[in-house]
């Protein structure tokens, strides 16, 4: 089971968050570069948070793969080329 363990929220770099996988907590960063990646792949026009909000449920998803094959970074980074739509 996924889920947000903490409020995302805006920083300098992107939207932070926390994910919970099994008994593990993960703090995740996905940059102001992947979420403007999102908007321009569906034609969207939001701002960081209010995309986060939007598709939270596939970088959720994300995350959670990255968390559950070990990724070591620390928080976990979700890129662009997670999202290959």
């Amino acid at each position: 089971m996924s889920m947000v363990m903490e409020s995302p929220h805006l920083i300098e770099e992107g939207v932070a968050f926390t994910v919970a996988v099994g008994f593990m907590k993960r703090d995740c960063l996905i940059p102001k570069q992947t979420l403007s990646y999102i908007c321009r792949t569906w034609g969207d026009d939001m701002d960081y948070l209010e995309a986060f909000h939007a598709y939270e449920d596939t970088i959720i998803a994300v995350a959670r793969r990255m968390a559950i094959a070990g990724s070591p970074s620390s928080p976990i980074i979700l890129e662009r080329k997670f999202f290959p739509w």
